[in-house]
């Protein structure tokens, strides 16, 4: 089962995650330099007020001695475990919250390790969606109809139609922008 829109899609979507992890190394890289320069090179230490929460106090304002990083014209203020300057870098240059193995990646694998990865997720993509389909309309495909800005549909030899389409999704625990696609059962469009 072969579909041209199904293929370009996950071409496009390999295409932009290659990007996406070379920009983000370039990024994290930039900033690991820059936070190792100002942390070894014993810069004065600002100390700030920050809001904290504990179980005994319950949220106060606590004291803290931050690490400035100038990265460009820009100071962001490195304190505790939580990454806050590092997190906020990350914000300036166009990542929102990205999750823990996107980072992993982006740190400790070079980039011929990460190109495999993301063609190992693209064949997981793909296998699913056919998958899915296949539920739907079994493994013969008798027509299928490409609805600009509606997706496919798809009608199997049993007679059932899967429309599949795709939608950008926001995350449930961490919120982070990524692209979904659906394949759902649905009544076939009438020219």
């Amino acid at each position: 089962m072969k579909f041209e829109a199904l293929e370009k899609w996950l071409s496009d979507w390999k295409d932009s995650r290659i990007l996406y992890f070379d920009r983000l190394t370039e990024v994290l890289k930039q900033w690991s330099a820059a936070y190792c320069t100002a942390y070894n090179n014993h810069q004065v230490r600002k100390t700030i007020d920050v809001k904290d929460w504990s179980s005994t106090k319950g949220y106060h304002t606590k004291t803290v001695k931050a690490v400035p990083v100038l990265i460009g014209n820009k100071e962001y203020l490195e304190y505790g475990y939580a990454g806050v300057g590092r997190i906020a870098y990350l914000k300036d240059c166009g990542f929102g919250d990205i999750s823990q193995e996107d980072e992993k990646l982006a740190k400790y694998y070079n980039r011929e390790e990460r190109i495999r990865r993301v063609e190992k997720d693209v064949e997981d993509k793909r296998k699913r969606v056919i998958a899915k389909v296949q539920k739907i309309c079994t493994a013969e495909v008798v027509e299928v109809a490409e609805v600009a800005g509606d997706g496919l549909f798809i009608r199997g030899a049993n007679g059932k139609v899967a429309h599949m389409w795709v939608i950008f999704a926001g995350g449930y625990n961490i919120q982070c922008l990524h692209i979904r696609v659906l394949v759902k059962e649905a009544k076939w469009l009438e020219k």
